[in-house]
């Protein structure tokens, strides 16, 4: 008798909105996805600069999770300094 294969458990492909794309300094490309229906923020590695030699820019690595307002008030702090 055949066993039947365990199936994956479903993911909502909506559940990921790509908010924007944005060039760092380095070459690399991040991206910064919103996950329904928490509204919640995360910024991701995307493409790694033909010339950065940072080590932590690493494809797919999760770099900031956050609420909008963190992510904002985060932004503003570095660009006060």
């Amino acid at each position: 008798m055949a066993t039947p294969a365990p199936s994956a458990p479903s993911f909502d492909t909506n559940a990921l909105e790509l908010e924007t794309l944005q060039l760092l300094p380095c070459g690399c490309v991040t991206s910064v996805r919103r996950v329904r229906p928490w509204e919640y923020l995360f910024v991701s590695i995307e493409a790694k600069g033909p010339h950065c030699i940072l080590a932590p820019h690493r494809l797919g690595r999760v770099v900031q999770i956050g609420n909008r307002f963190d992510l904002e008030d985060e932004q503003d702090d570095n660009v006060a300094r």
